[in-house]
């Protein structure tokens, strides 16, 4: 069995996990190995999910090529300096491209932990890489494995990722201070709430909230992120409307679509794995509105300012002036 897994904050991965293992149907994995290299090429789905860039007819492509300096033969140990395949003018070389990316020059290194080869036939390898693109200031850092008898397995829903709970928050609030020429007036939003796990970093969430009533669409966004405690822990963002009407937000079904981003896993060197959040979300209404102290009666508590109070009428137009 050969599994590929790679991430990273470069051109390369950009910010995305990938991960493919030969096992996994209706994916194509070959493997060729030469005293002094090998060459990985690959297509097929990622068994981690990511943003689909590059991504032809629903499928990822790449290429993995490690070698030897001068001909060398591949052994256990640390290899640094390579340089992109086949410029390598007698350094190491590398060169990890595909999905419509790729390095014009480049700089890396890799480390093989183990490797078994009977007869010149390659039966168990275990190396991890680093490759950096000319230009770029991060790099792409994955794991190659094969043979491996007792790989560890990826990481899955109960191990990282992002939820959204099927019931959301509409919180209703009057603004306290409106302009001299206009009245008081009802505002409206929405809190998404949902849980997160991570082993360690930040997680992220963000998405987008539509909701069709009778006064029309109204959607909106929402973003938040949080500190990772390697348990499942609650997360709550306020949609913020996109159409500046968020007096059109009302109780009742709508639609969440979003992405979420947790940290994968160290040994497969997985930064960031992708969590797409799509699903119908009930909300319910309530008279608190988020972060605010409310008071018994339900009022926000705000700090004392001008009320607006005496009103004088000139040429039909209602002012009203401050009384402090």
């Amino acid at each position: 069995m050969t599994r590929l897994t790679f991430s990273g904050d470069d051109s390369i991965s950009m910010n995305q996990s990938y991960a493919y293992t030969s096992t996994t149907p209706g994916l194509t994995v070959s493997l060729q190995w030469y005293t002094s290299g090998l060459k990985v090429d690959l297509r097929g789905v990622s068994d981690v999910p990511h943003l689909p860039i590059g991504a032809t007819w629903g499928q990822d492509w790449w290429t993995l090529e490690l070698s030897a300096a001068g001909g060398q033969e591949l052994a256990v140990g640390t290899v640094t300096g390579a340089k992109r395949i086949p410029y390598q003018d007698g350094a190491a070389g590398m060169d990890l491209s595909g999905s419509g990316r790729g390095c014009n020059t480049l700089t890396g290194s890799f480390t093989i932990h183990e490797l078994a080869v009977t007869d010149g036939t390659l039966e168990r390898l275990n190396l991890t890489f680093e490759q950096q693109c000319g230009g770029d200031t991060g790099s792409t850092r994955g794991r190659l494995l094969y043979g491996i008898p007792d790989m560890p397995p990826l990481p899955g829903p109960g191990d990282t990722g992002v939820t959204v709970k099927p019931d959301a928050v509409l919180v209703q609030w009057m603004n306290m201070r409106p302009s001299p020429l206009r009245q008081r007036t009802s505002r409206k939003s929405i809190v998404v709430k949902g849980t997160a796990k991570c082993a360690r970093g930040r997680f992220e969430v963000k998405g987008k909230l539509e909701q069709y009533n009778e006064r029309g669409l109204a959607d909106g966004t929402f973003s938040t992120s949080g500190e990772c405690t390697g348990a499942w822990q609650q997360w709550s963002a306020t949609v913020v409307s996109m159409r500046n009407r968020d007096d059109f937000m009302t109780g009742g079904g709508t639609t969440v679509m979003g992405e979420g981003w947790t940290f994968g896993s160290e040994y497969y060197q997985l930064d960031r794995v992708l969590t797409s959040l799509s699903q119908p979300v009930t909300v319910a209404a309530s008279g608190q509105r988020p972060g605010v102290a409310v008071a018994v009666a339900g009022s926000p508590v705000t700090t004392p300012g001008p009320r607006w109070s005496s009103t004088v009428t000139w040429k039909g137009i209602l002012l009203r002036k401050p009384r402090r």
